[in-house]
C-alpha cells in the first residue's frame, strides 16, 4: 500500500492553519462520553453495513462473476482456476503474487527496495527461511546429519526464493487480467480486515503510517490485489480480532469531509495521540464503497469453473493499483 495527495489533502493542510479556541476545544475533547457514543453507534452501523445484508448488490456481483468468466475461453479458465488455487493457497502465494504485481520480478528486488539490510544476501536467506517456516513450506532441519535431508532443504529454500520469476509471475498476471477487465462494482459496500505491523512476510501494514496519511487527508492505494470481504465476521477475523467486544471501546469519530471546527480539533487530537502513542493501530478496518471498481466474487467464480470448494471467507478480489479516497 502506499498514499498519495489529493485535492482534498490541501483542503485539509489549510484547514489546519485554522484558529482553534483552546477552551472550545478542551470543552468538546472533556466530553468523552457524547464522542465515544457518537463512535459506538457509528460502529454498530458497520456491523451491519456488509455485503452479505444487501441481498440485490450480492446477486447481481456474483452473476456478474460467473458471467465474467464464462465469458472467457476454456483454455483461459484454466489458467484462471490455476491462478486461484495459487492465490488461495496456504504456503504464502498470496504475498508472492502481491509483491510481483507491485512490479517486482523477483523476491531479492523486493526485499532490496524494502530496507537496505536485505542488500546481504545471508538476510535474503534468512527471510526466506523464516517465510518458509512460518507458511510451512519448509520442514525445520536443524543440526540433522542425513545430508540428503539437508540437501533437500537447501533445493526447497533456493525454489522458495526464486518462486515469484520461476512460477507465480504468468498466474499473477493472469489473474490480474481478469480482475482488471471484469464489470465494474456500484454502489457495493466492501470490508477488509488487516493487521498493522508491516511485516515483509504478510500483507499487514503500518498502521501508524496508515492512519498519519488517512488523518493528513491523503488517498490510500492498494498497491498489489485488494481482498476484500462480503461478511463482517471474516473482516474481524483478518484484523486479528474475534469478537465484537475487543476491538475496544471507540473515542471519536471524525468527518475528513467537514470543515467543521468541531472536526478539526478531533482530527488534530487524534494526530496528536498517534505522535504520542496513545493510538494502538494494531488492528484495522476498512469500511469502502465500491464506485467503479474492478473484481470479482471468488466463490461466485470457482462456482462457475469448479475450481474446487468454496472458501468460507466469500472473498470479493479486485485488481492492483485500486484508490480508497479516506472520508
Amino acid at each position: 500500500m502506499s498514499a498519495f495527495r489529493t485535492g482534498n489533502t490541501r483542503r485539509i493542510e489549510s484547514r489546519g492553519q485554522m484558529p482553534i479556541n483552546p477552551a472550545r476545544a478542551q470543552e468538546l475533547l472533556a466530553d468523552e462520553q457524547r464522542l465515544s457514543h457518537a463512535a459506538e453507534q457509528m460502529m454498530a452501523a458497520i456491523t451491519q453495513n456488509d455485503l452479505n445484508h444487501f441481498p440485490p448488490q450480492k446477486i447481481a456481483l456474483d452473476q456478474q462473476s460467473r458471467a465474467h468468466m464464462l465469458a472467457t475461453s476454456p483454455a483461459h479458465r484454466q489458467g484462471i482456476r490455476e491462478a486461484l488455487d495459487f492465490y488461495q493457497s496456504k504456503s504464502g502465494d498470496n504475498v508472492l503474487m502481491n509483491i510481483s504485481r507491485m512490479g517486482y520480478q523477483t523476491l531479492p528486488e523486493f526485499l532490496k527496495a524494502c530496507d537496505n539490510d536485505y542488500h546481504d544476501d545471508d538476510n535474503i536467506d534468512d527471510f526466506v527461511e523464516n517465510f518458509g517456516l512460518k507458511y510451512s513450506v519448509l520442514n525445520e532441519v536443524e543440526d540433522s546429519d542425513d545430508e540428503e535431508e539437508v540437501e533437500d532443504y537447501e533445493d526447497d529454500k533456493a525454489a522458495l526464493k526464486s518462486r515469484i520469476e520461476d512460477t507465480l509471475s504468468g498466474p499473477s498476471q493472469t489473474l490480474d487480467a481478469h480482475l482488471s477487465q471484469a464489470p465494474r462494482i456500484h454502489n457495493t459496500p466492501l470490508l477488509k480486515g488487516a493487521t498493522g505491523g508491516d511485516n515483509l512476510d504478510s500483507t499487514q501494514v503500518n498502521g501508524n503510517a496508515l492512519l498519519k496519511s488517512v488523518l493528513e487527508g491523503k488517498a490510500i492505494r492498494f498497491n498489489g490485489f485488494l481482498s476484500t470481504s462480503a461478511e463482517f465476521k471474516q473482516a474481524i477475523d483478518f484484523c486479528g480480532r474475534t469478537e465484537r467486544s475487543v476491538l475496544g471501546k471507540p473515542i471519536m469519530t471524525i468527518d475528513l469531509n467537514s470543515d467543521a471546527p468541531e472536526q478539526e480539533v478531533l482530527r488534530r487530537h487524534a494526530l496528536q495521540l498517534l505522535e504520542r502513542g496513545q493510538c494502538d493501530t494494531g488492528s484495522i478496518l476498512y469500511h469502502m464503497e465500491a464506485q467503479g471498481a474492478a473484481g470479482v466474487s471468488l466463490n461466485a467464480t470457482k462456482q462457475e469453473n469448479s475450481a474446487g470448494h468454496l472458501d468460507h471467507e466469500d472473498e470479493i478480489l479486485m485488481a492492483s493499483q485500486h484508490y480508497r479516497a479516506c472520508t
